[in-house]
């Protein structure tokens, strides 16, 4: 699918292309099925009585803040330039900061956590500021295990999402988005899967936004 630009004479047109990495579909959900094998595993083998965090004190109410780098798996924005040379933007890549709370019910060893972030995924390229920018509200429920190790899982909304083309390619307006995130880690450091897709009707696009992540987690 080509975007033709009419900004700038630098640049020829901007193509969204699936990168290699990932494969199909139907490939990607057959990698998430072994983690949420896993995280069902967890809960299932993980005696309450065992678990860090397992108390019968009164439920919890704290502050959490969040940062994530994140790998694009999915689609690709790209953009040629006219002496051959090219640049892109990965749809599922990026930085993410986030504020939130949380919450531990008394008597569980679970912790329920609510965050609105900001996602930016900018590109300092020939002077441009080609960027994918967007809002994100993640709710999770994180269930704890011995040692401080832990699994966690819950729905993602991606919302505000625009290309920032910079005059390099036309800005795009996304859709809002919903998607799932699954993952795993132990104290504050923690790695995640996400699966979600951008549309937009100006223009027509369907885009994967996938990635895998680290998180640095801090509750209080």
């Amino acid at each position: 699918m080509t975007i033709k630009t009419h900004a700038t004479p630098h640049v020829t047109d901007a193509v969204c292309s699936r990168s290699s990495f990932t494969g199909s579909r139907r490939a990607r959900l057959r990698g998430v099925a072994p983690l949420g094998l896993m995280t069902l595993g967890a809960f299932a083998l993980s005696p309450p009585s065992h678990a860090q965090g397992y108390t019968t004190h009164a439920g919890r109410l704290g502050l959490v803040a969040e940062a994530d780098i994140d790998y694009g798996l999915g689609d690709d924005i790209r953009g040629f330039y006219s002496d051959g040379t090219r640049t892109r933007v990965s749809t599922g890549q990026g930085v993410t900061l986030a504020l939130g709370a949380h919450y531990k019910p008394m008597g569980l060893p679970v912790d329920f956590a609510a965050t609105l972030g900001y996602k930016f995924n900018g590109i300092d390229d020939r002077d441009s500021d080609l960027g994918l920018y967007r809002y994100v509200v993640k709710l999770t429920g994180t269930y704890e295990l011995p040692q401080r190790f832990y699994v966690d899982a819950g729905p993602v909304i991606h919302f505000n999402t625009k290309l920032r083309g910079d005059g390099l390619v036309p800005d795009i307006p996304f859709d809002n988005a919903v998607g799932v995130t699954l993952g795993g880690g132990w104290r504050f450091v923690g790695v995640s899967y996400t699966y979600i897709r951008y549309t937009s009707s100006r223009p027509s696009l369907d885009l994967d936004a996938s990635n895998i992540g680290i998180n640095l987690t801090f509750k209080f």
